[in-house]
């Protein structure tokens, strides 16, 4: 696996273990309290971070698993579901036992083999694998500060550093 290729996969993980330490910590009676300009309450939102990583990896990057996953409700379910999309995405990236299968997917869809995403307005970009991980981890990122921002709003300041 090529260096940068490794460093992308580094920083969705690093990505996604600060979203879980941030869903952690969330006041209970502030969890399930609606998030102005958000798709919803926090537990909604960290939901959606999960889903779509699943979505992307099952519609885009095309692994042969279910683009929609049920998992229980909850701060537990929430917890689960931020594990396992990050578990989906980091395996089908990194290299197996054997150095093969999936050891250069990075650089095979680079190579020329694309996913095209399925968009319902605007187009469908040609993009290699690298670049929807980027995509994925700049989409958390971003639902994630809205969060942070809502929390100091409404008075929580004992946030972990996420930049």
């Amino acid at each position: 696996m090529h260096p940068a290729d490794q460093q992308t996969l580094d920083w969705f993980a690093r990505t996604r273990d600060k979203t879980t330490v941030l869903s952690e910590r969330i006041p209970a009676d502030l969890f399930n309290r609606a998030i102005e300009g958000e798709i919803g309450d926090a537990e909604a939102v960290l939901f959606h971070i999960a889903r779509a990583a699943d979505w992307w990896m099952g519609k885009t990057i095309l692994d042969g698993k279910s683009a929609n996953i049920d998992y229980e409700t909850g701060r537990d379910g929430v917890l689960d579901a931020l594990v396992r999309s990050k578990h989906r995405l980091l395996s089908f990236f990194t290299p197996d036992e054997h150095g093969s299968a999936r050891m250069d997917a990075l650089h095979e869809m680079a190579d020329g083999v694309t996913r095209r995403a399925e968009i319902e307005e605007g187009g469908t970009p040609d993009w290699v694998g690298r670049e929807w991980v980027h995509y994925i981890t700049s989409h958390e990122v971003h639902h994630r500060g809205r969060i942070v921002l809502a929390m100091r709003v409404w008075g929580c300041g004992e946030f972990p550093f996420l930049p």
